[in-house]
């Protein structure tokens, strides 16, 4: 398409570096490379004469603006209608850390708030895929539970299809990158409501890149699991994506079947309890005055407290048990509890009852 090879070649050669450079570096590359971008094209303008053309957009493209090509598509690129499989590193940006790369897809169909920039990439090349193709993602391992990612995991269960899923846990396999990472190989299928896929998961903390190793090759190890679980596209919907042994299904059925109650965690949960609105401290103490004691309750009571206050029953609806770390054990909760905590959710805002 172009004559001048070397100028080609510098643009590629500058692409690379600014990929891997970072502050006022990167800034300075990007200026060299529009610089040498916008000689090329005008050395080449010739070769441009229907300004409509998807050849001429491509040229008066700015790579690093925030525009979305509309004009590209994949027959006109590669010469082919769509991708049978694509294989990627996606970009992992919280919005948090940059809120400049979420600029043009905040209101799009697959934008969410806490989101990973990656989520949506998948969701959009799973939709350029034909049926049957493959999507191959080394991403972070956390999408599978991560509120921000509802709606990719929604995209998955309804169009996709997981074939492997093999998350490294906190095995560290890339030695320059400090994230928890995962393997996702996923089809764009949605013909069955129920299918089995390869799930691998390292378990441990003291699992080590030879441990990563064997479970790829399928030895066993009390350090990871090995499974192939049920995959029901209704049952995930909406819900986090978590796959255990049938022996591990089945501790969790019994500890279910005795709990008190559930936290809706989508509409109720937002954060746990923050000091220090637990009891009161020193530094409190001093604005309400000496006649409060340092620790007592805020929105935690303890015994003495609780018994003084006279609560109705419709008041001791709010009152919950309260235990700290040292009174929850591994699969029980000690419950001789000394303390309480007020809790409310958000019903309670619009209750007539409570004066």
């Amino acid at each position: 398409m172009f004559d001048n090879f070397e100028e080609m070649q510098l643009l590629k050669e500058l692409r690379e570096e600014y990929l891997q450079s970072s502050g006022k570096k990167k800034e300075k590359i990007k200026e060299r490379f529009i610089k040498v971008q916008t000689k090329m094209f005008k050395n080449e303008m010739h070769l441009f004469s229907d300004t409509q053309s998807r050849a001429y957009k491509l040229s008066s493209w700015n790579p690093f603006s925030h525009d979305k090509a509309n004009w590209f598509d994949p027959q006109w690129m590669y010469g082919v209608d769509n991708f049978d499989v694509i294989i990627g590193n996606p970009p992992y940006i919280k919005e948090y850390t940059n809120k400049d790369a979420f600029d043009g897809i905040r209101g799009e169909k697959y934008y969410q708030g806490k989101m990973d920039i990656w989520y949506y990439f998948a969701c959009h090349l799973l939709d350029m895929l034909p049926k049957d193709g493959n999507l191959a993602f080394i991403a972070t391992n956390n999408w599978v539970t991560n509120s921000g990612a509802s709606k990719f995991r929604n995209k998955i269960a309804e169009d996709g299809k997981i074939i492997q899923l093999i998350d490294f846990g906190n095995t560290k396999v890339f030695s320059s990158a400090g994230i928890q990472t995962m393997i996702l190989i996923a089809e764009k299928d949605c013909a069955d409501d129920d299918y089995e896929f390869e799930y691998k998961k390292i378990d441990s903390d003291s699992a080590t890149l030879a441990d990563s190793f064997n479970m790829l090759k399928g030895l066993e190890s009390p350090k990871y699991t090995i499974a192939r679980p049920t995959f029901n596209r209704s049952e995930f919907l909406d819900k986090s994506f978590l796959f255990n042994s049938s022996e591990k299904d089945l501790l969790l059925d019994i500890i279910k079947s005795k709990q008190n109650f559930k936290l809706d965690a989508k509409k109720e949960v937002a954060q746990g309890i923050v000091p220090p609105q637990d009891f009161l401290n020193k530094k409190n103490q001093q604005i309400l005055g000496k006649g409060h004691k340092i620790g007592e309750g805020i929105f935690i009571l303890n015994e003495d407290e609780l018994n003084n206050l006279g609560l109705t029953n419709h008041e001791l609806d709010l009152i919950k048990p309260f235990y700290s770390t040292n009174r929850l054990n591994r699969f029980y909760g000690n419950q001789e509890n000394k303390n309480w905590i007020i809790y409310t959710d958000s019903s309670f805002k619009y209750s007539k009852n409570i004066k």
